[in-house]
């Protein structure tokens, strides 16, 4: 899905409002999933469509043509599995923040505990907002052509041609840049990432494990203070999901809920790493009930337990 419709930047309101509707209706989008990818409150976006808006119009114009020219590679169809959480309401929080303040953020916290999922819900609620995944030893160009394919153009030349012609496409415009897998980024590539950031006044979440922590406040500090310095939000996600959180988790994988199956993965829930145990969990069982032909139970969830490495 693209949201790619040449937009003339001499567009009126009318047809900018007609565009909007149009889109709506070929990708099935509700106004609060259209408000989210504009960056629009509901009612702001009901009221420009109908032509009711008192605020200033033309701005509103301005934006639209924009989020519409951008040309980015829209998020596909929500995952129907994910479960707003209070950890994922932090996350979203994070992003929030730093896209509409233009701003970078750091998001911190260990391995398994779902930050990517939430993140990924995001970029999918927000089509102004570009994700890509760092990898261990990722060199500068690699990271730059991962931001540019979101983009969906291709810029060719050295590592000073690919940022100059990033920071002419982002300039001025309300994106979120999120980069996860964040400690395995280098401080040059990090570097750039935050000049671009200076340059062009789009948000940026840097998500991470602890070692992205310990880079900038450990031994090495002194080399990421520049970095450190800028980061306006510090945001550590650790926590485990609450019972009521679980039991919708489990609901949406057609889980049993019944008292034991729900102590079961409580249990799970409590070791590091738990939102990947009990995704595990989750799958195995229910590929191991799929191959009996019957519905997941509690013996189903303990079988997979036995599979699984915690």
């Amino acid at each position: 899905m693209s949201n790619n419709l040449e937009l003339s930047k001499d567009a009126t309101i009318e047809e900018v409002a007609n565009t909007i509707i149009h889109y709506m209706k070929e990708n099935s989008l509700s106004y609060s999933s259209m408000a989210k990818h504009l960056n629009w409150n509901r009612s702001t976006l009901s009221q420009f469509v109908t032509f009711k808006y008192q605020g200033n119009n033309d701005a509103l114009r301005i934006k639209a043509i924009e989020f519409f020219n951008m040309n980015i590679e829209l998020p596909e169809t929500p995952d129907e599995l994910f479960v707003e959480t209070a950890q994922s309401k932090s996350v979203f929080t994070v992003c929030r923040f730093a896209q509409r303040k233009g701003l970078l953020a750091l998001l911190i916290g260990p391995a398994g505990v779902g930050k990517t999922t939430a993140l990924e819900a995001y970029a999918r609620s927000n089509s102004q907002t570009i994700m890509v995944t760092a990898f261990p030893g990722i060199p500068p160009v690699c990271m730059l052509k991962r931001i540019t394919a979101k983009l969906k153009y291709e810029s060719g030349g050295d590592d000073a041609t690919m940022i100059d012609n990033l920071i002419n496409r982002l300039k001025g415009k309300n994106i979120l840049l999120i980069i996860d897998e964040g400690h395995y980024v280098k401080l040059n590539i990090l570097e750039q990432i935050r000049h671009i950031q200076d340059m062009t006044g789009v948000g940026i979440v840097l998500s991470g494990n602890f070692g992205l922590h310990e880079q900038m406040k450990g031994k090495e500090q002194v080399k990421y203070a520049h970095l450190s310095s800028r980061a306006a939000m510090k945001v550590r996600i650790d926590g485990s999901p609450i019972r009521d959180e679980l039991v919708k988790m489990m609901e949406k994988r057609e889980l049993p809920t019944d008292r034991v199956s729900v102590d079961f993965m409580i249990k799970k829930a409590e070791k590091p790493g738990h939102f990947r145990i009990l995704r595990n969990i989750s799958e195995l069982a229910t590929e191991i009930a799929g191959l009996e032909g019957v519905p997941v139970a509690i013996s189903h969830l303990r079988e997979a337990e036995k599979l699984i490495m915690e």
